[in-house]
């Protein structure tokens, strides 16, 4: 019995170990990528104002430029040029998202022959040549024309762009994650994460005032930082294939029991085993091209995607809503005349809000667990992610209707970006849930779709959503909580499709 109980201590103690050697340096990952993102974001936006502002006024009022180049802020909030700001931040997210969309199935299909350390490495590498591109053009503002950071995507077609790395950390987090816990992981990570995004937008937004180019610098300093702990991260499946202990199956989420001593079992494995070998005997003596196994892979995700219709279809339309997000800062330095290192503090600290909500919500779980006395084990985890699903997407239409009545009253609206801050979470809900439906073997699919239909959400979002605000600036301060009004409609999209998950 002691040798027994000493073989199980010996196990969990390597399963922890391989948890935190993979599901940290992930975590790292998610982290350093989403504090690059946050340091640079309000800089960025001022960068691409300032250039913009810079060539309008050089036509109609060259005494508006000062000696150094550059023209007052306040100069540049004339719907003239937030019009063209829209628009090219608008359809840069649309070419941003492109090369993702069409290398999503390509790089799955990749991920499951090469190493996905590989991968990332080969994505990050990317990233950071497609900002330095960016920078590029933004600096010799008199030599390129700013419309050329439309082909930084280009970059992305060598990486995959944001969606392979997001897919790509969250699958390896989730292979090393017991089920049941695998909402809490996420929770505590995305709570984590909107505190390094606080600490960058607000750094981020301090160093603006030393001039653009600092914060946009140090982001991309901290973005390169994933290459040496991206050479510290092992693939995790040779660890999944190897494994022969059954009670690993309750610790790890990618081993489904495949030692059981039911017969049928047995007979069914033997089956599929004979089958396995035929196949790739078949496969090896007809050689298919590589634009055949392409197909196949094509022709397997369509008929996933049909099969899981209804959830991918609310993460769409929920990502649809959030696409608002893409215009929000512009609108509210427009809309409040703040400039737009202000309006980074402001939606810092709205991310600050969130995160601490998110800090409670495995808290409030359990008691929603404790409180479903009527079901139990994986239906009564289900039934709990339902409420916070639902609670959240209440918590976003809610706050976006308050944002489109509040008027000119910036406590109104600081009281209704509050609200809006509470749907945060949402997403890892809603995936923890969909975790629990799909067989354990086609979690990276599942994950794989939700983001093509979340990257097919966005490259819609970038050109729909300017046009929006074009439309609401030109009928006036009345047509100003025109945005916030249909993404209120969308979320309550969402949310009655989730009344049809139960």
């Amino acid at each position: 019995m002691s040798l027994r109980m000493s073989f199980f201590n010996s196990i969990a103690i390597k399963s922890q170990s391989r948890f935190w050697r993979v599901a940290g340096l992930c975590a790292v990952l998610k982290l350093l990528q989403t504090l690059s993102t946050a340091v640079s974001v309000v800089p960025r936006l001022r960068l691409f104002e300032a250039t913009i502002c810079r060539a309008y006024y050089q036509t109609h009022d060259p005494g508006a430029i000062g000696i150094d180049n550059n023209v007052p802020e306040e100069l540049c909030k004339i719907d003239a040029v937030q019009t063209d700001l829209a628009q090219l931040t608008g359809w840069n997210s649309f070419f941003f998202y492109i090369p993702m969309l069409l290398l999503a199935i390509p790089y799955s299909a990749l991920s499951e022959r090469v190493s996905r350390k590989t991968v990332l490495l080969v994505n990050v590498s990317s990233g950071i040549l497609s900002q330095l591109y960016v920078l590029m053009i933004c600096y010799f503002y008199n030599t390129f024309d700013v419309r050329l950071i439309w082909l930084a995507s280009l970059f992305d077609c060598v990486g995959g762009g944001r969606l392979v790395f997001n897919t790509m950390t969250q699958v390896l987090i989730a292979e090393v994650t017991a089920p049941s816990s695998l909402s809490t992981v996420y929770f505590r990570l995305t709570s984590i994460m909107s505190v390094s995004r606080v600490m960058g937008v607000t750094s981020g937004s301090y160093l603006l005032s030393y001039g653009v180019w600092l914060p946009i610098w140090l982001g991309l300093a901290v973005y390169g930082l994933c290459v040496p702990v991206l050479l510290l991260l092992s693939d995790h499946r040779n660890h999944i294939s190897a494994k022969t202990n059954p009670s690993d199956t309750e610790n790890h989420l990618l081993q489904p029991g495949h030692h059981s001593t039911d017969p049928d079992s047995a007979e069914k494995k033997s089956e599929s085993d004979h089958k396995t070998q035929n196949i790739k005997s078949s496969e090896d003596n007809q050689s298919p091209t590589q634009s055949t196994s392409l197909l196949r892979s094509f022709s397997a995700y369509l008929t996933f995607m049909s099969d899981h219709f209804l959830i991918l279809a609310i993460f769409f339309i929920h990502e649809s809503g959030m696409g608002v997000r893409n215009i929000t800062e512009q609108w509210m330095s427009q809309r409040f005349t703040w400039p737009l290192r202000m309006t980074g503090y402001i939606l810092a600290s709205e991310t600050f809000l969130g995160s601490l909500f998110l800090a409670i919500l495995p808290t409030i779980s359990h008691h929603l667990l404790r409180g479903s006395k009527n079901t139990r084990g994986a239906r009564q985890v289900q039934k709990a992610q339902l409420y916070i699903i639902r609670g959240s997407l209440f918590a976003a239409a809610s706050g976006t209707a308050l944002i489109a009545a509040s008027g000119s009253s910036r406590l109104t609206f600081l009281m209704a970006l509050g609200v809006f801050a509470l749907a945060v979470g949402f997403h890892d809900a809603l995936k923890s849930y969909v975790t629990g439906l799909v067989d354990v073997k086609a979690i990276t699919r599942m994950y794989m779709c939700i983001s093509i239909v979340e990257t097919c959400a966005n490259i819609v979002n970038g050109p729909v959503w300017a046009e929006i605000y074009t439309i609401g600036m030109s009928y006036g301060g009345r047509g100003m909580p025109l945005p916030f009004l249909v993404c209120c409609l969308l979320f309550l999209g969402s949310l009655g499709l989730v009344s049809r998950l139960v």
